[in-house]
């Protein structure tokens, strides 16, 4: 088999691969902080019958971590933060992170986000204000009062390590074990009434998809195009 077949090869795995992480960015680009993923692509050295050859390797998903658009509301209920803080949150029994919320009352008192999830307070319990409160305002340090009384405070934290946070679905983010929290209550990092904005571009990650897409035709093609003159070469062999 034709060395540069592997090679062609790996460049379409490393074109869908690409495909897959703009489709994700694309999907979630109207998705209030969503963090979008940078594909940073990277070729790697190999011998394939005593030829060098170069490849393209797997790309990495960096996660972009700057800042999306601020969108003023008005509603008191809707939370953005400081770059690099979040808000922690409990989805089915396990902590996460999100970069802002929509904070929605239960008539359980629990605070909701628009996702379903429950949202915590400083000591990683949910949040609970008063089932029958009319007046819900969270200040910029996170606390929260109901009819201008004290009632908890928001789990705020930023991370040492960022990077080593893991996207789980949609815009919710999870700690691993070593993107190391800690508070950030004390920065002041809630913006009531603002959402920020997913930090994709719509436009921008559509014309990058589709640049992607060609490369993968491409690579496909010079697959078959490979095997073809081998199959006429095997086929002039043995005529």
């Amino acid at each position: 088999m034709a060395s540069g077949i592997y090679a062609a090869l790996s460049g379409a795995i490393a074109s869908e691969a690409k495909v897959d992480i703009l489709s994700h960015n694309l999907a979630n680009a109207q998705s209030a902080g969503f963090q979008g993923f940078r594909a940073v692509m990277e070729t790697a050295q190999g011998k394939v019958n005593n030829n060098e050859l170069t490849f393209a390797a797997k790309p990495l998903a960096i996660t972009d971590t700057s800042q999306g658009p601020l969108v003023n509301t008005e509603d008191p209920l809707d939370l953005a933060l400081s770059n690099g803080v979040y808000i922690g949150v409990d989805e089915a029994g396990k902590t996460g992170y999100v970069r802002g919320a929509t904070l929605i009352p239960m008539e359980d008192g629990r605070l909701l986000t628009t996702d379903g999830q429950t949202v915590l307070n400083d000591s990683g319990s949910p949040m609970v204000v008063p089932g029958n409160a009319r007046d819900l305002r969270v200040f910029p340090d996170g606390s929260v009062t109901a009819d201008g009384v004290t009632v908890g405070q928001l789990n705020l934290v930023r991370f040492q390590n960022e990077q080593a946070l893991q996207q789980s679905k949609g815009r919710l983010v999870i700690d691993a074990g070593n993107a190391n929290p800690v508070s950030a209550a004390d920065s002041n990092p809630v913006m009531s009434g603002y959402l920020e904005m997913a930090n994709v571009s719509a436009v921008k990650s559509m014309t990058d998809l589709i640049s992607a897409q060609h490369s993968y035709s491409a690579s496909i093609k010079m697959i078959e195009s490979i095997d073809s003159l081998e199959k006429k070469a095997a086929s002039g062999l043995i005529g």
